[in-house]
């Protein structure tokens, strides 16, 4: 009829354009509502649950990071093991941050959960190693978890591995971030703190 105008609902999807990433999604929902659009889709409902989650992901790490530390507290009972058992934990953190801006990989609240995994998956390393040389010595420990050591990491690498192949570019990241941290933190067991555990270790008299 003369003079009406139909509205019109526009869904915005995330294929064409990289709206996966937080700033350029940002971007293009501006724009959009500069027009005065009423739209609708799978970017506009990444952004807020996005903007949710990113609040519950700061306190969830912080609570996961202290449990982690009460275990082990509990388990090992001495602060300079407690550190011991954290090193791989801490470098691979640190070198999954390094490669990930050597890759240009960026971090969104999702892959962020990660590092919990990998912080759980570190740390596993890192009790058994600190444990099991006090009782028969670092060479010894580090020659006998390497093959457990190399399989746990091994399949968690693998199976989460199959994320950087998905479609969606968060789920992919998480799968890049997880993937790095595993592997970083496992060269850092194998390598790295049976080295410092050596400094450490005090030969029992006869």
């Amino acid at each position: 009829m003369k003079g009406e105008h139909r509205e019109l609902l526009v869904s915005i999807g995330m294929l064409k354009e990289r709206l996966w990433l937080r700033d350029q999604r940002r971007a293009t929902l501006a724009a959009i509502r500069e027009k005065g659009v009423d739209f609708t889709g799978s970017a506009v409902l990444t952004d807020a649950v996005e903007e949710a989650y990113r609040a519950d992901v700061k306190r969830a790490t912080l609570l996961g990071a202290l449990a982690i530390l009460v275990i082990v507290l509990i388990h090992l009972r001495h602060p300079v093991r407690i550190l011991l058992a954290f090193t791989p934990v801490v470098l691979g953190l640190l070198w999954t941050l390094g490669l990930m801006n050597l890759l240009d990989i960026r971090l969104n609240p999702l892959s962020a959960t990660v590092f919990l995994l990998v912080t759980g998956i570190g740390i596993d390393n890192g009790i058994h190693l600190v444990a099991r040389a006090r009782q028969i010595g670092p060479d010894a420990a580090a020659s006998e978890l390497m093959r457990p050591m190399l399989l746990t990491s091994g399949t968690t690498i693998f199976s989460f591995g199959t994320l950087m192949f998905a479609s969606n570019g968060m789920i992919r990241t998480m799968g890049h971030v997880l993937t790095i941290g595993v592997a970083a933190s496992l060269v850092a067991a194998l390598l790295v703190l049976p080295a410092i555990l050596r400094m450490f270790h005090r030969p029992e008299k006869p």
